[in-house]
């Protein structure tokens, strides 16, 4: 039996409460491929798992648009949106996401799948509305903010390491985020 000569406290302490995920799940997903080593889970809007390389091992939590005009609202994706999910087609395993703006604004569509042939979820995204309100949006990810327990309107003031803030109004193609 090992004796404790002096209790040491550990860099950072007593750090941030432990946060989880919500329990209560819409959607779960992986690829249709047997081999598949990656799975999501969706709940209030968002995909809030992302299980790799095995279904044990939690990679994302929680990821989430941010909507913003920049002065009259800030719109976190979970919270704020009216969800409304259904299946991609009939025996996909894969989910569209429809969050709207109460009000009747915008719309985040997003439709989620895994991939059969890496180890990655797919994710195609559109904002729909009005084209005036549109051209002032900022749409950003909230990742590691939320993550670190972070007011979620700090990536809206500018001050976030967690967060990416993209002009709604640029047309974008094709466009690859790398992780911090």
């Amino acid at each position: 039996m090992a004796i404790l000569r002096a209790a040491k406290r550990a860099f950072g302490a007593p750090g941030i409460a432990p946060r989880w995920t919500q329990s209560a799940k819409d959607a779960i997903g992986t690829a249709y491929s047997a081999g598949s080593t990656v799975w999501f889970t969706v709940s209030a809007g968002i995909l809030n798992e992302v299980y790799y390389p095995t279904i044990d091992r939690p990679q994302i939590r929680d990821l989430q648009y941010l909507v913003t005009d920049g002065e009259s609202f800030f719109h976190d994706e979970r919270r704020h949106l009216e969800s409304r999910l259904e299946a991609l087609a009939k025996d996909a395993l894969g989910v569209r996401i429809t969050n709207a703006d109460r009000e009747g604004r915008y719309r985040i569509v997003k439709e989620v799948i895994g991939d059969p042939h890496q180890p990655c979820i797919l994710i195609r995204t559109r904002l729909e509305g009005d084209e005036q309100l549109l051209a002032r949006l900022r749409l950003g990810q909230a990742r590691r903010a939320a993550r670190r327990g972070a007011d979620l309107g700090q990536a809206h003031r500018g001050r976030s390491q967690g967060a990416r803030c993209l002009p709604a109004r640029s047309p974008r193609r094709r466009m690859t985020c790398r992780s911090e």
